[in-house]
This record gives structure tokens, C-alpha cells and sequence, in this order.
């Protein structure tokens, strides 16, 4: 299931809802060593690596024969590297390598460095393939060296050195960003800078003289490894990411919660009926659909709701992002998402990775301050958008920002042509057409409307 095909040692299957993962026979002498040696309990401990039971086949139909059947703890929502922040993906890369480096105290190496292999309970990574971990042979090198290049540390240079998106180049590249386009697409003053050199470009030479076939324990990586000796290079590409910091990209929408015309009064009203929404409904997952830098995530999130706050702006998803970092028990996932142009059903036979439709609906979405974006900005149709939102969501808060409020100004300039048109009696019939009007209530001072739809029956 979901790309773990590819792995040798086992593979994910799910029976009722609930993630099993099989333990092949010819993994047993990697997997009993890891448990004994007491790797598994000190990782587990530390909240790096994903914890499991042992249990007995839920089905009869396996077909192949397994060492163990693990149920490792579900985690409620699968997100990908092409929908998070650059700070999300450092995050990702500190925890391997640290995950790795804690393996050589056990005699145990890290020999597979994918950036699907972590995922993110709150703000927090953590590692969910349990077969990734094998016996360290004398003198052995990281395998996975030259694979952390690719899904890590390139794009992670990238984005500071060259400020391209990771979410678009992450999409194309699922396999990680071949480091012969990283060493292309990185300025010449990259080749002064050691990170760059020794990691992408150094990697990039050798890769040309080899062609197209190359192992990750081979020649230039093979050399500075042994140089640096494996201990050695994981401190070393743990300091270099520890210093690396966000791009800081100027984009339209990253300051929108700070220019937003709200006065006081109706900034608190808002506040409060999506609050009360929340009480009311008491749903078990919310998604704020354009969450900015996630005011009304949080407050759903305090609400005992398990939240995603979506935005389109790498930049508002970075603060997000930081700000549940800031809170030590909060569970806030924060991702980067275009709704007009979601996450699809990615990999071997649209397989491996989810669409966001796959992975709803959920309970209740907010779509606060973010309809008249997709209508004027990004030319969707009212009926379009309410069965788009359909698909999403169980229940949908709306807010309704009226054609004279300033923040419409701008998108009105911009409007493609033969964009839809923008009035109220049209989304509310539109909206009707997929979901149930349940209530509505007027912002004060600000001629805005905020709507509770329900799913028919």
C-alpha cells in the first residue's frame, strides 16, 4: 500500500481502518536486532520513531509468509514533502539524520533516507518505517547518503539559495530532486559555498562521468564519506541544517490576517461564532481551508478538534508552522495547499501518494475570508466551488466578504476574463444545491456574513 511495495524487508497493508505492516522472513535478523538491542525502545522514547504492538494476522488471506505483523499507532492524517514549509522539511531531515546517528549506537545504520518515510503528529516529525533499520556491517558507510541528498538537502538549498518553491519541485520530483538538476539550478556562487559543493555539485560531477547508472555508496560520495567517517558526516549535515533559515519570500497574501478592514467588533464576533460552531457541531476533525497563519486553526484546535490548517502562501504556512512549534502540547498540522490545484493521486499507478480528496472529508471546514479568492482571483464558479467543497466536508462555515468590501478591489482589477459573477443570491443558491443552509449571521461593522451549511441527508 502507498509505495511500500518497494521495500524488500515488508510492506503496509490496512484491514478495518487500521495499519498493519508485514515483516518478511528474510528481514528477521535486521528486525530482532533492533528491538533487542534496544534501539527501538530508545528512539520510541524520544518521540523520533513511530511506536508499535506486536499482534497476530487480522485476516486469514495473507498469502505470504512474515516474520511479524506489527500494528504500528495510526497517525490521523498522512501529509507529503511537496505540501510543507521549508522549516516542516528541515524538521524531516534533522529527525533522520538524528534517527540515524542514534542507530550507530546500537549497531544499527539508517539505509533508507526517504522523506516518505516521515510524517508529522502536531508540529512534530516522526519516522514510521520501522524496516528501514538494519544491521551495520564493519566499517560500513551511510547507504542512504546519497538518497538524503535528493530528498533533503537539495531542495533545502535550493529554496535558500535560488528561492524556487519546494512544493512545486517536490510534486514533479517524487523520488527526491536529482542532484545533477540541484547542481544546474543553484547559483554559480553555490560552487564557493562548502555545503554546496561537497553535497550537490561534487555529487552532480561524478554522476555525468558515471551516466545514468550510479549506486548510493559509490564513487565521490563513497570517498568524503570515508573521509568524513559516518559519525563524522551525519554531525556535520546536522550543523549545516541547524544553520540553515527560511527563504524569506515576498509574497501577496503572506501579511492578509494583518490588512484585513475588520474592526475590533466584528474581528471578536467572528471569533466567536466560529467557536460556538465548533461547540455546537463538536467535530472530530476540522480543516481551515486558506487558514493564513491559523488564528481560527488554533481555536478549533482548542476546541479538542484534530485540525489542519491549508493555505496557498509558503509563507503564511511557514508562520503557522512556527507558532505551533511555539506551543509544547499543541497538535496543529499546518500544510501547503492550492485548492485550486490540490495534491492528486501521485506515483506507480496513482497509487503511492493520496489526493486531499482521498484523505477527507472531514467533519467541519472553515472557509473564512477565502471564497471571493477562488471566485474572482482564480475564475471558479460558485456551483463548481460548492461541489468541490462537497467533497471536502461533512459541514462548511463560509464567510461572505460583499463586492463593496476594499479587500474585493484588488481581485476586481485582476479578473480574468469571463470570470463568474459575484453576488450573494447566487452562492446561496449554489451552496443549497450540495449542502443544507443551517444558520447565518451578520459581522457587525463590516457588511460581511458568515453561513453554516450542513450535509444533506
Amino acid at each position: 500500500m502507498l509505495g511500500s511495495f518497494r521495500d524488500p524487508a515488508g510492506f503496509v497493508f490496512v484491514r478495518s481502518g487500521v495499519p498493519y505492516r508485514l515483516v518478511r522472513p528474510a528481514f528477521a535478523p535486521d528486525y530482532d536486532h533492533m528491538l533487542q538491542s534496544g534501539f527501538h525502545a530508545a528512539a520510541v522514547a524520544k518521540g523520533w520513531l513511530v511506536p508499535h504492538e506486536e499482534v497476530a494476522p487480522p485476516t486469514a488471506e495473507l498469502d505470504e509468509p512474515y516474520h511479524r505483523i506489527l500494528r504500528p499507532e495510526k497517525l490521523e492524517f498522512i501529509s507529503y514533502p511537496y505540501e510543507w514549509c521549508f522549516s516542516q522539511l528541515r524538521g524531516a531531515a534533522l529527525l533522520t539524520l538524528r534517527l540515524a546517528r542514534l542507530a550507530l549506537d546500537f549497531g544499527l545504520t539508517l539505509k533508507d533516507a526517504s522523506a516518505y518515510n516521515v510524517q508529522f503528529r502536531g508540529p512534530q516529525p516522526i519516522f514510521i518505517d520501522t524496516t528501514s533499520f538494519v544491521r551495520a556491517a564493519p566499517d560500513q558507510l551511510w547507504p542512504a547518503y546519497y538518497q538524503f541528498c535528493r530528498h533533503f538537502l537539495a531542495p533545502l538549498l535550493l529554496a535558500t539559495k535560488s528561492q524556487l518553491l519546494l512544493q512545486r519541485e517536490l510534486r514533479v520530483h517524487l523520488d527526491g530532486i536529482p542532484i545533477d538538476l540541484a547542481s544546474r539550478l543553484l547559483p554559480l556562487s553555490s560552487w564557493l559555498q562548502p555545503s554546496s559543493l561537497m553535497h550537490v555539485h561534487l555529487h552532480a560531477r561524478a554522476e555525468r562521468g558515471q551516466g545514468s547508472t550510479r549506486s548510493a555508496g559509490s564513487d565521490v560520495s563513497t570517498q568524503r564519506r570515508s573521509a568524513y567517517g559516518t559519525v563524522a558526516l551525519l554531525e556535520h549535515l546536522i550543523k549545516l541544517l541547524e544553520r540553515l533559515e527560511p527563504p524569506q519570500l515576498a509574497t501577496e497574501w503572506g501579511d492578509y490576517e494583518r490588512a484585513t478592514h475588520y474592526s475590533e467588533n466584528a474581528s471578536r464576533s467572528k471569533h466567536d461564532l466560529v467557536g460556538s460552531v465548533c461547540d455546537e457541531l463538536r467535530p472530530e476533525t476540522v480543516w481551515d481551508l486558506g487558514a493564513n497563519s491559523g488564528r481560527y486553526s488554533r481555536l478549533a484546535e482548542s476546541r479538542g478538534a484534530r485540525t489542519i490548517a491549508f493555505d496557498a502562501d509558503p509563507s503564511a504556512v511557514e508562520r503557522c508552522y512556527a507558532e505551533s512549534l511555539g506551543r509544547p502540547r499543541s497538535s496543529l498540522v499546518s500544510l501547503h495547499m492550492d485548492l485550486t490545484n490540490p495534491s492528486p493521486r501521485l506515483g506507480w499507478d496513482c497509487g503511492e501518494r493520496m489526493s486531499l480528496r482521498d484523505r477527507g472529508p472531514c467533519d467541519l471546514a472553515l472557509a473564512l475570508a477565502l471564497i471571493h479568492h477562488l471566485v474572482l482571483g482564480r475564475g471558479i464558479p460558485f456551483d463548481a466551488l460548492s461541489e468541490g467543497m462537497s467533497h471536502l466536508a461533512r459541514n462548511l462555515l463560509v464567510e461572505w466578504i460583499p463586492p463593496a468590501d476594499p479587500m474585493i478591489a484588488p481581485l476586481r482589477q485582476r479578473r480574468p476574463q469571463g470570470a463568474p459573477d459575484y453576488d450573494q443570491q447566487h452562492f446561496e443558491d449554489s451552496f443549497n444545491d450540495h449542502f443544507r443552509l443551517a444558520q447565518r449571521w451578520n459581522l457587525p461593522e463590516s457588511g460581511r456574513t458568515l453561513y453554516l451549511f450542513c450535509g444533506k441527508e
